[in-house]
């Protein structure tokens, strides 16, 4: 710990953060091993054993370091998605004119890019691929094999025409 000094002039211990506190830096060095031996093989009960605690407080070490490595993979994602936008946004700013100019190949490629947005951060609607009829019943279940076959020919006719 360091010191520093009050609005008087005083000085006082500073106090750690939350995140380096002793306690919280010994526990993330616990889930960091028994991570480490869960994906080694071990049982939570060995893990416990090796490192001096009982089968459920290895388990919950192995569970909050799965979690702590979900939300760094989350945060990671979220900064590659900020840096794919950021591309694209200079991609298309460098397109931009001659696409309204009318030139076709940079109006093409804008809308590549604009496409290419959209589906990055979600934001087309999702494409149906359940076979349901719009009140969401599936009328297939009740036909027979004969019958789904003379469909499925009838739609693969129909593609080629």
């Amino acid at each position: 710990m360091t010191e520093q000094r009050n609005e008087r002039g005083a000085t006082r211990a500073k106090k750690h953060s939350p995140a380096l506190r002793p306690p919280n830096v010994a526990a993330a060095g616990r889930q960091a091993d028994a991570l480490a031996l869960r994906v080694k093989g071990l049982t939570f009960r060995q893990i416990g054993d090796a490192l001096g605690c009982d089968g459920s407080t290895a388990f919950r070490a192995v569970r909050d370091a799965l979690a702590a490595t979900l939300a760094e993979c989350a945060e990671l994602a979220e900064h590659l998605r900020e840096l794919e936008n950021q591309r694209l946004d200079e991609m298309q700013a460098a397109l931009w004119e001659k696409a309204l100019a009318g030139v076709f190949p940079a109006a093409d490629r804008v809308l590549r890019i604009m496409e290419r947005r959209a589906k990055l951060n979600g934001l087309d609607a999702p494409q149906k691929i359940a076979p349901t009829d719009p009140t969401g019943e599936n009328p297939y279940t009740k036909m027979t094999d004969d019958e789904l076959r003379a469909l499925a020919a009838q739609i693969l006719e129909a593609d080629h025409d």
